[in-house]
């Protein structure tokens, strides 16, 4: 038995794989390795879109409910003769305001005018490059981060050779401001090589802001800043429609992420890639290729630190370099934009006349019986045709009181007006023009006996001394001695030049035992103007 076992013949052992385990884990890794760095890459420029999104949505936001965005603060802001922006503020052709105004007055004006340290406005495009210690303190400084400014922050990145956190794009100076800022190239896509028989004859590839889906132009009058082959990160656009217009703003977001590279592809005449060759990282050519920048910007790039490897958005134009197959090529790159309408508003302005705390004695007057009532201020008395004196209580906008109402201020009356239509009134100048809500109270007593039966009291809206509608009336049904309150509004379209106004009238129906007048309660005597729509 023994003797059989020693003579039986031994296997050969398996071989080992150890070495072939090795080589196939090393090409597995590579792929998977590549194809998680393709997918990281997409979530990288799908969280760009979806950041870009938000930020636009918000920025619309601001402009369309900022109660300084409105015609008479922008015909105010240009009304610099010499200006290349030049707007006549007594003009009211508000369709002829350019896409380069507007973006001018969101970097220029003032929204809060009583802060004396410093301009605060709804975007500086200087600040799209902040320094570090800034980017540290970026939701408390001083002066704060304009609200369209801040809600670019989660798409900033650091540049190293800035030694500053920026919006991704190339480095500019602005040559109005003489201040830095970004503005994004549109480079040509990389193109596709046919191998084989030429194509029939077909239009050139499109270039620069053809590529955009909401700006088509480069006139700055209905878009900047923008040229045929860049845009800057805040774009405004002018949409326009007959007599109505509005404004888009859309913004601009290169997503590079250096794990995933552009190609150069040559295909076959079925279409089919037959080779994909990296386009190599080249400012050089870029310099071929691209057009010029916009206007009032030159490219200003920080020099480039050697000692610093590659990133995804460093040199001349902003547009990267990583390494691949032993070179230095470009990340692939998109650039994502949205959009958000808004509105250049109506002035939200209020006028208040208050009675000045002194009683208003009126004259008995029959409301039926005349067709040119003698014109007068708000809460008249007609005796003597004299006008009393009402207090200017409101302003118009941050406490300032603009030189478009008067109060005691000679005005040339209307030719139906008599000659003392010139006092406590609204005058329309331009771009004053329309809806207006025109709201009214009035206290009345009887002075030296009790109210009659069917004594009559009303307030009417005049414009341009010739009665426009009734505002409120009261008729007496019972005789009695205590003070009579009546109120009332009314709406009017008013054209520019316009003069409205406010007259109480009262008519006791003959019986003549007692006189009439308002309290002079400043409370309970008043008259407001309010435009409410264009």
């Amino acid at each position: 038995m023994n003797d059989r076992l020693a003579h039986r013949p031994r296997r050969s052992p398996r071989p080992s794989r150890s070495g072939q385990a090795m080589v196939e884990f090393a090409i597995i890794s590579f792929v998977l390795t590549a194809m998680l760095a393709g997918f990281l890459g997409i979530i990288v420029m799908g969280l760009g879109s979806f950041q870009n999104n938000i930020a636009t949505e918000s920025a619309g936001r601001v402009l369309d409910q900022h109660d300084v965005f409105i015609k008479e603060n922008f015909a105010m802001h240009f009304d610099d003769s010499d200006s290349d922006d030049y707007f006549d503020p007594n003009s009211d052709i508000f369709q002829d305001i350019t896409a380069r105004q507007v973006y001018r007055f969101l970097n220029e004006y003032d929204i809060n005018p009583n802060e004396v340290k410093y301009k605060d406005v709804l975007y500086d495009e200087s600040r799209l490059i902040i320094s570090p210690k800034d980017w540290d303190n970026r939701t408390n400084l001083d002066p704060p981060l304009p609200a369209i400014n801040q809600s670019l922050l989660g798409q900033y990145i650091f540049d190293p050779d800035l030694d500053a956190y920026r919006f991704p794009g190339a480095v500019v100076t602005n040559e109005r401001t003489g201040e830095q800022t970004v503005v994004i190239p549109l480079l040509p896509k990389p193109r596709d090589i046919l191998i084989g028989p030429p194509p029939p004859p077909s239009p050139p590839p499109p270039r620069g802001i053809d590529r955009s889906f909401y700006v088509k132009s480069s006139d700055p009058s209905l878009f900047y800043p923008v040229s045929d082959d860049w845009v800057a990160p805040v774009v405004i656009g002018k949409v326009q429609d007959g007599d109505s217009f509005e404004f888009r703003i859309i913004m601009f977001h290169p997503s590079q992420p250096a794990s995933t590279i552009n190609l150069e592809l040559e295909r076959n005449v079925q279409g089919r890639i037959t080779k994909q060759t990296p386009v190599v990282a080249d400012d050089q050519a870029v310099d071929d290729a691209i057009g010029d920048l916009p206007n009032d910007y030159e490219l200003t790039p920080p020099v480039i630190n050697e000692e610093i490897g590659a990133s995804s958005s460093r040199g001349k134009y902003g547009l990267g370099e990583t390494f691949a197959f032993i070179k230095t090529v470009r990340p692939y790159r998109a650039v994502f934009e949205t959009a958000s309408l808004f509105r250049m508003g109506a002035s939200p302005i209020t006028v208040k006349y208050e009675a000045d705390g002194m009683p208003i004695t009126l004259v008995d007057k029959s409301i039926d019986t005349h067709t040119m009532d003698t014109p007068t201020s708000p809460f008249i008395a007609y005796e003597d045709n004299d006008d009393q004196s009402l207090k200017f209580e409101t302003s118009v906008l941050f406490n300032i009181i603009l030189p478009r109402y008067f109060i005691d201020f000679p005005l040339d009356p209307p030719a139906s007006a008599d000659n003392d239509f010139a006092k406590n009134v609204l005058r329309l100048l331009p771009n004053d023009d329309g809806v207006w809500r025109v709201s009214v109270a009035a206290e009345f007593e009887a002075v030296g006996g009790s109210w009659g039966v069917n004594h009559v009291l009303q307030l009417w809206l005049y414009r341009n001394g010739v009665r426009e509608r009734l505002i409120a009336t009261h008729n007496v049904t019972s005789s009695h001695a205590e003070p009579i309150s009546i109120s009332g509004q009314a709406i009017i379209q008013a054209q520019n030049g316009d003069v409205l106004q406010v007259r109480v009238f009262t008519d006791d129906g003959g019986a003549g035992t007692y006189d009439v007048r308002l309290t002079g309660v400043p409370s309970s005597n008043w008259v407001a103007f309010e435009r409410v729509d264009d």
